[in-house]
């Protein structure tokens, strides 16, 4: 395993390179992404709207992975029009996307109760 000061100064040099750029999704318009992976994390928090505005930015020999929680949206909105759930369902069957579920909370034990607070 790699330490932590290492992975940092690694991932300093990715974005000083230009390996790695960081994006806020509202810039996207008028981008397209080709030969590039795209990873989208904490994506409860996107609309339909949202999510249609960043599948559609994947270009040519492009892939996007996308993650979050469905059950920790931080607004009504994210759970009335989830992206994520819109994608999951909408996008089933087709053989260019998959889905993983994590069942298991792997932060730590006690991070898990948190599942706990989260269940009707």
């Amino acid at each position: 395993m790699v330490n932590n000061e290492k992975a940092d100064m690694m991932y300093e040099q990715y974005v000083e390179d230009g390996k790695i750029v960081l994006d806020h999704i509202g810039f996207l318009r008028g981008r397209s992404f080709k030969n590039t992976i795209v990873y989208c994390t904490e994506c409860q928090n996107m609309s339909e709207y949202h999510m249609a505005l960043l599948v559609s930015r994947i270009g040519e020999g492009s892939c996007l992975v996308l993650d979050g929680d469905i059950r920790q949206s931080d607004k009504e909105i994210f759970t009335k029009q989830s992206g994520l759930k819109s994608i999951i369902n909408k996008f089933k069957g087709n053989p260019m996307f998959g889905v993983v579920e994590m069942k298991v909370n792997e932060r730590s034990p006690f991070a898990s109760l948190a599942d706990l607070l989260m269940q009707d």
